[in-house]
């Protein structure tokens, strides 16, 4: 029996050994990854195991959360390019403005003009830091407090009525498209943002002679017009802070509409969707919907 229990006893301390060791370097592994991962290396990662246990599971989701943070930190990296690339043109101007209108002072003339147009070049710079506090605001959640039912027929109605005039002035017709339309939780004043920047986007994007929808879809809320669209590659990246197409760096704007779009529509729990617009026959245009929960009871 002694040598029985000698025997056990060797036999349970080998196999104690080799789980333990095999223990430490799945915790190597982990304590390996995080500390590349600190030190600068975003490609660092602990490794997909198929074991189904406790370490298994901590290695799965550690590594789900480090390409999370991978893609925030390079998210992060792209909106600082855009910022600099973005903000550099209007500061330019704003820097020939000035000159322009300090030569004009030492010369005699009239400086008016330059000063009135480096204010406009101001307020543009001005605004974009605007959009980012009100993006950075939305993101922390704090409005969902003051979440309420609102009726998205209504927000349609008021948007059609507030716009309709601005968009017949602009060369562009509106036109209010409602079926069923559901009350939802949400922010009211927040939707018609949403809204009143998809219109904006709609008349700065088209030509003349557009015609512009907004849409009440069940839970869903929209805007669509009948102008060039946007390519079905480019959907998700439109939505990127200061984000804008080749075509669209001639007209006004900086960028940030569809993205202060796209934080109240995460906000709401919606999701911010592009197709091509239903209205017409044949896939063209550009229809962007905010697709709400499902409504209150």
């Amino acid at each position: 029996m002694g040598l029985v229990g000698l025997g056990a006893a060797f036999s349970a301390l080998c196999l104690g050994l080799y789980l333990g060791a095999r223990t430490q370097r799945r915790i190597n592994a982990i304590s390996g990854a995080l500390g590349s991962f600190g030190t600068g290396d975003l490609s660092a990662r602990v490794g997909g195991s198929t074991r189904h246990d406790d370490l298994g599971d901590l290695s799965r989701q550690l590594d789900a959360t480090l390409d999370q943070l991978d893609a925030l930190i390079r998210q992060s990296r792209d909106f600082a390019s855009n910022i600099a690339h973005d903000l550099k043109t209007p500061l330019a101007r704003l820097r020939i403005r000035l000159d322009q209108a300090l030569m004009a002072s030492e010369d005699g003339g009239n400086s008016t003009t330059s000063i009135e147009a480096a204010v406009a070049q101001a307020e543009q710079i001005t605004a974009i830091f605007d959009a980012f506090l009100r993006i950075a605001k939305l993101e922390t959640g704090t409005a969902r407090a003051s979440f309420a039912p609102v009726d998205l027929g209504q927000v349609a109605e008021d948007m059609f009525e507030t716009y309709r005039y601005v968009v017949e002035d602009s060369g562009r017709s509106l036109m209010l498209d409602k079926t069923d339309p559901v009350v939802v939780s949400g922010d009211r004043v927040l939707l018609m943002q949403a809204i009143a920047n998809l219109l904006e986007n709609a008349i700065r994007h088209t030509p003349k002679g557009t015609r512009i929808w907004i849409l009440a879809h069940g839970r869903q809320i929209g805007v669509a017009d009948d102008g060039p669209g946007i390519p079905p590659e480019e959907f998700g990246h439109v939505t990127q802070p200061l984000y804008r197409l080749e075509r669209s760096r001639t007209t006004e704007g900086v960028g940030l509409g569809l993205s202060l779009v796209k934080t109240i529509a995460n906000l709401h729990g919606a999701e911010l969707l592009f197709s091509e617009n239903p209205q017409l026959p044949l896939k063209a245009g550009l229809y962007v919907q905010i697709e709400m929960p499902w409504p209150v009871e």
